[in-house]
């Protein structure tokens, strides 16, 4: 749904501000006390994002989080199909908006936990496999969420090549490559959208 039909952008905006200082001082705390003990150098790559030490049980352990969370998503996909025209327009045909915001809220939870659980923080890949799915397929949310899993699992296996590789015997942490790249080309997307627009805003 437009986050204008639901809350204001500054009310979001801020919310989100406040939400990720809270959750970044909870994050440093957490990494202080465990590098006091000696532990907290795992904890710094999976914050970087990394594969490192993973086994097929962590891989079971994100792909049931895939499937079942992406299943409840495809069962809700033509009610979220019909947000995509507004609140007020998915209300007058039946959707209970405020419900569905908040199964919505809970499966976007469920999907990021399931793959941020395993592989850590992995920046700008949710951001670009779905721009890329969307220049690729119908804007319908069942094409979209199996298109996008599909780009984002090409790009981070692409990326874990390209970290176990690049400085070889050395691995890299992931996250560091797709920073690397993902930046310049969120960047790119931005300036080719600016153009397009005539303003940023």
């Amino acid at each position: 749904a437009r986050v204008d039909d639901l809350y204001p952008v500054s009310a979001l905006l801020i919310g989100g501000f406040a939400i990720n200082a809270l959750l970044a001082s909870v994050t440093s705390f957490c990494v202080t006390s465990l590098m006091e003990q000696g532990d907290g150098l795992s904890l710094y790559h999976w914050l970087l994002g990394s594969f490192s030490a993973r086994t097929w049980l962590h891989t079971i352990m994100a792909a049931s989080g895939l499937f079942i969370f992406g299943g409840i998503a495809f069962y809700f996909a033509r009610s979220l199909d019909l947000m995509a025209l507004g609140a007020k327009s998915a209300g007058s045909l039946g959707i209970n908006v405020r419900r569905l915001r908040v199964i919505v809220i809970l499966l976007v939870a469920g999907l990021t936990s399931s793959s941020l659980a395993v592989g850590g923080a992995l920046p700008f890949i949710g951001l670009i496999a779905p721009h890329m799915a969307r220049q690729k397929v119908s804007p319908h949310i069942r094409g979209l969420l199996v298109t996008s899993a599909i780009y984002g699992a090409i790009m981070t296996v692409t990326a874990d090549l390209i970290a176990r590789t690049v400085r070889a015997p050395v691995d890299t942490d992931v996250g560091i490559i797709t920073a690397i790249v993902g930046s310049p080309y969120f960047l790119w997307v931005l300036w080719r959208q600016t153009r397009q627009k005539g303003s940023l805003l």
